[in-house]
Protein backbone atom coordinates (compact mmCIF):
# COMPACT_ATOMS: atom_id res chain seq x y z
CA UNK A 1 0.00 0.00 0.00
CA UNK A 2 0.94 3.35 -0.60
CA UNK A 3 0.87 3.89 3.41
CA UNK A 4 3.46 1.37 3.87
CA UNK A 5 5.70 2.49 1.38
CA UNK A 6 5.81 5.66 2.98
CA UNK A 7 6.51 4.35 6.27
CA UNK A 8 9.39 1.85 4.69
CA UNK A 9 10.92 5.20 3.06
CA UNK A 10 10.58 6.79 6.05
CA UNK A 11 12.86 4.23 8.16
CA UNK A 12 15.38 4.19 5.28
CA UNK A 13 15.96 8.08 6.00
CA UNK A 14 16.28 7.27 9.53
CA UNK A 15 18.37 4.81 9.08
CA UNK A 16 20.25 6.60 6.56
CA UNK A 17 20.75 9.72 8.89
CA UNK A 18 21.74 7.21 11.97
CA UNK A 19 24.75 5.64 9.94
CA UNK A 20 25.83 8.63 8.58
CA UNK A 21 25.84 9.87 12.55
CA UNK A 22 27.85 6.78 13.65
CA UNK A 23 30.15 6.75 10.72
CA UNK A 24 30.77 10.26 11.25
CA UNK A 25 31.64 9.66 15.29
CA UNK A 26 34.08 6.53 14.34
CA UNK A 27 31.39 4.10 15.94
CA UNK A 28 32.18 0.80 14.81
CA UNK A 29 29.41 -0.54 16.93
CA UNK A 30 27.21 1.93 15.57
CA UNK A 31 27.98 1.28 12.06
CA UNK A 32 27.30 -2.54 11.95
CA UNK A 33 23.79 -1.98 14.01
CA UNK A 34 22.46 0.29 12.01
CA UNK A 35 23.46 -2.08 8.86
CA UNK A 36 22.17 -4.80 10.43
CA UNK A 37 18.58 -2.94 11.17
CA UNK A 38 19.09 -1.83 7.21
CA UNK A 39 19.12 -4.97 6.26
CA UNK A 40 16.32 -6.62 8.57
CA UNK A 41 14.29 -3.47 7.39
CA UNK A 42 15.01 -5.52 3.88
CA UNK A 43 13.65 -8.22 4.77
CA UNK A 44 10.35 -7.08 5.83
CA UNK A 45 10.21 -5.22 2.61
CA UNK A 46 10.67 -8.70 0.73
CA UNK A 47 13.77 -7.06 -0.75
CA UNK A 48 15.32 -10.31 -0.45
CA UNK A 49 18.17 -9.61 -3.10
CA UNK A 50 19.69 -6.73 -0.99
CA UNK A 51 19.03 -8.25 2.46
CA UNK A 52 20.74 -11.37 2.12
CA UNK A 53 24.09 -9.61 1.32
CA UNK A 54 23.67 -7.00 4.43
CA UNK A 55 22.84 -9.47 6.42
CA UNK A 56 25.74 -11.49 5.28
CA UNK A 57 28.32 -8.40 5.66
CA UNK A 58 26.20 -7.62 9.18
CA UNK A 59 27.34 -11.03 10.34
CA UNK A 60 30.94 -10.66 9.02
CA UNK A 61 30.91 -7.94 11.54
CA UNK A 62 29.65 -8.99 14.42
CA UNK A 63 32.03 -11.76 14.06
CA UNK A 64 35.02 -9.91 14.01
CA UNK A 65 33.76 -7.90 16.87
CA UNK A 66 32.76 -10.53 19.08
CA UNK A 67 33.70 -13.73 17.67
CA UNK A 68 31.32 -16.17 15.58
CA UNK A 69 29.80 -18.16 18.92
CA UNK A 70 28.75 -14.60 20.38
CA UNK A 71 24.82 -14.88 20.63
CA UNK A 72 24.91 -12.05 18.49
CA UNK A 73 26.00 -13.50 15.64
CA UNK A 74 22.81 -16.18 16.93
CA UNK A 75 20.44 -13.41 16.20
CA UNK A 76 21.80 -12.59 12.66
CA UNK A 77 22.77 -16.25 11.75
CA UNK A 78 18.70 -16.57 12.23
CA UNK A 79 17.81 -14.07 10.15
CA UNK A 80 19.98 -14.99 7.66
CA UNK A 81 18.58 -18.40 7.62
CA UNK A 82 15.38 -17.01 7.24
CA UNK A 83 15.98 -14.55 4.33
CA UNK A 84 17.39 -17.51 2.57
CA UNK A 85 14.19 -19.57 3.59
CA UNK A 86 11.91 -17.27 2.66
CA UNK A 87 14.58 -16.73 -0.79
CA UNK A 88 13.71 -20.57 -1.38
CA UNK A 89 17.08 -21.52 -0.84
CA UNK A 90 16.84 -24.29 1.82
CA UNK A 91 19.88 -25.65 1.25
CA UNK A 92 21.72 -22.30 1.98
CA UNK A 93 19.27 -21.85 5.23
CA UNK A 94 20.36 -24.98 6.59
CA UNK A 95 24.25 -24.21 5.69
CA UNK A 96 24.13 -20.90 7.99
CA UNK A 97 22.16 -22.71 10.51
CA UNK A 98 24.82 -25.16 10.90
CA UNK A 99 27.64 -22.63 10.69
CA UNK A 100 25.61 -20.83 13.76
CA UNK A 101 25.72 -24.55 15.90
CA UNK A 102 22.12 -24.21 15.40
CA UNK A 103 19.36 -26.96 15.00
CA UNK A 104 17.29 -26.79 11.56
CA UNK A 105 14.40 -28.69 12.97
Amino acid sequence: SATMDRRWAEAEQFLARALESFQAAGSAVGVWQVKYHQATLLMRMRNRDKAIPALREALAAKERWFGASHPRCAFVLDDLATALRLDEKPRQARKARREGGMSTA
